[in-house]
C-alpha cells in the first residue's frame, strides 16, 4: 500500500498504482509530499505526521524532548555529560 504513509498533502486523494501512487490534487498545485520543497507535514492530512509534536506552517514543531524531521528521534540530554561533581543524569523525557 503505496498511500499508507500519506504521501499526499493538502486535501490531495491518494490511489495506488502496481508501481506507485498518484495524487490527486483539489487544484491544479503539486501535492505530493516529494515534490513540495520544505514541506514535512500538512495541517490538512489528518493523520500524525509529527510523531511526538505538531504541524505548524509545513513543518513539525516537536515536544519537548524531540528532534528531528517528524518530531521522532529522542533527544538524549544526558549525552554531553551535563551533570558535574559526579552527579548523575536522568533523561526528562522518554
Amino acid at each position: 500500500d503505496f498511500c499508507a504513509s500519506s504521501p499526499c498533502v493538502l486535501n490531495a486523494t491518494c490511489e495506488n498504482l502496481p508501481d506507485g501512487y498518484r495524487c490527486y490534487c483539489p487544484s491544479n498545485d503539486s501535492c505530493d509530499r516529494t515534490k513540495i520543497k520544505n514541506l514535512t507535514c500538512s495541517a490538512e492530512n489528518t493523520t500524525n505526521q509529527c510523531t511526538y509534536g505538531t504541524c505548524k506552517d509545513g513543518k513539525c514543531s516537536c515536544f519537548p524532548g524531540w528532534t528531528g524531521e517528524f518530531c521522532s528521534e529522542d533527544i538524549d540530554e544526558c549525552r554531553m555529560n551535563p551533570c558535574s561533581d559526579q552527579g548523575t543524569c536522568y533523561v526528562s523525557i522518554l
